[in-house]
C-alpha cells in the first residue's frame, strides 16, 4: 500500500503543479481582461459625460440666443414706437406751420371753409 500511496501523492503533486502552472499562465490573461473591462467602462462613462455636457451647452447657448432675440425685438419695438411719436410730432408741427402760413397769405379763408364753386368756375372760364 505504501507504493500505491506514494504514487497517489506523487500524482497529486503533479496535478497541483500543473494547476499552479496553469493558473500562473492564465494570470496575465485575467489581469489584462480586467484592465480592458475597466478601460472600456471608463471610456463609456467619459463618452456619456461628454454627450451630457455637450447637450447642456447647446441648451444654454440656445437660451442665450433666445434672450438676445427677445432683447433685440424689444429694442426694435421701442425704436418703432419712438419713430411713430417723432412722426406724429413732426406732422403736428408741419400742420401748425402750414396753417399759420395760409392764414398770413389768405386771411379771409380758414381751413374749414371750402372754396366757393363759382370762384372755381369763373377762374376756369376766364382762361378759355
Amino acid at each position: 500500500m505504501r507504493g500505491a500511496s506514494r504514487s497517489i501523492v506523487a500524482m497529486r503533486k503533479r496535478r497541483l503543479r500543473w494547476w499552479r502552472m496553469r493558473i500562473v499562465s492564465m494570470m496575465p490573461l485575467a489581469v489584462s481582461t480586467g484592465v480592458v473591462v475597466i478601460a472600456v467602462a471608463a471610456a463609456v462613462v467619459l463618452v456619456a459625460l461628454i454627450a451630457a455636457l455637450s447637450m447642456r451647452g447647446r441648451g444654454m447657448r440656445a437660451a442665450e440666443r433666445r434672450s438676445e432675440v427677445r432683447r433685440d425685438l424689444d429694442q426694435a419695438l421701442e425704436r418703432a414706437d419712438q419713430a411713430e411719436r417723432d412722426r406724429d410730432v413732426a406732422r403736428s408741427e408741419v400742420e401748425q406751420t402750414t396753417g399759420r402760413a395760409r392764414r398770413r397769405i389768405l386771411p379771409h379763408r380758414t381751413r374749414t371753409q371750402p372754396r366757393r364753386p363759382d370762384a372755381a368756375a369763373s377762374g376756369a372760364g376766364a382762361e378759355s
